[in-house]
């Protein structure tokens, strides 16, 4: 229920549509203080002071809405188009007012300083875009298996020293049930003293914090197997 703007008293809705005061309140203000409406000529009162009344307002806010509603589906490109042109000649505008703010501040030698380290800034705009959030989650998984395998490899090793993953299959890493999978080659040297470079597989289970290693096979040996006291 719409009220009076300077009373309070209930209004009927239709007729605060036309009129924001009571008609007592009306009457108290005096007749049109402010004139007459500039289109249809009614007294105004003292809350109407835009020159025009309350119903020629509502009615050309009701044509606006009318009329935009209307224009936007078929006009949406050229109007945007017009704004993105808008923004950037601002933005253009903006960037050589600071500019030449910052010249005029930078004594010489600052000014030259800053001229011939632009290739610097050259290379670093060349350099490789930044990763993805899902990529440098899949390097951190990555990471994580090379290190659990080095940890287990090295575990069963008569020489834990010599141990180095030199190939590490990221396109054959997998994660399966509660197990991850991983593969890649592995270099070390034996207990008799020859260089060996061997496969690996190596399949592991963790919480994102500690891992437990459950198979691990060099070579053509399979170190160990717990796979089948862990339901997957």
């Amino acid at each position: 229920m719409a009220t009076c703007e300077k009373c309070g008293r209930a209004l009927d809705d239709e007729y605060a549509k036309e009129w924001h005061w009571c008609t007592e309140c009306r009457a108290e203000a005096g007749s049109a203080p402010f004139g007459n409406c500039e289109i249809c000529g009614k007294a105004l009162y003292e809350n109407e002071k835009g020159g025009i009344c309350s119903t020629c307002l509502q009615n050309a806010e009701e044509l606006y809405e009318s009329e935009r509603a209307a224009f936007l589906p078929e006009e949406k490109h050229r109007t945007n188009s017009g704004k993105g042109c808008a923004v950037i000649l601002a933005v253009g505008l903006l960037a050589i007012i600071i500019f030449a703010c910052l010249s005029a501040a930078l004594p010489r030698g600052a000014h030259e300083n800053s001229t011939t380290s632009t290739p610097a800034s050259s290379a670093t705009s060349n350099a490789a875009p930044s990763k993805s959030v899902y990529e440098i989650e899949r390097d951190a998984d990555f990471d994580d298996a090379r290190s659990y395998t080095m940890d287990a490899i090295r575990a069963v090793s008569s020489r834990p020293e010599s141990v180095n993953i030199s190939d590490h299959n990221k396109n054959k890493f997998r994660g399966g049930g509660v197990f991850f999978h991983d593969y890649g080659q592995v270099t070390f040297t034996d207990s008799a003293g020859s260089e060996r470079d061997e496969p690996y597989e190596h399949t592991y289970v963790t919480n994102g914090n500690d891992y437990v290693s459950c198979y691990l096979k060099i070579g053509d040996t399979v170190m160990y197997d717990y796979t089948n006291f862990i339901d997957p």
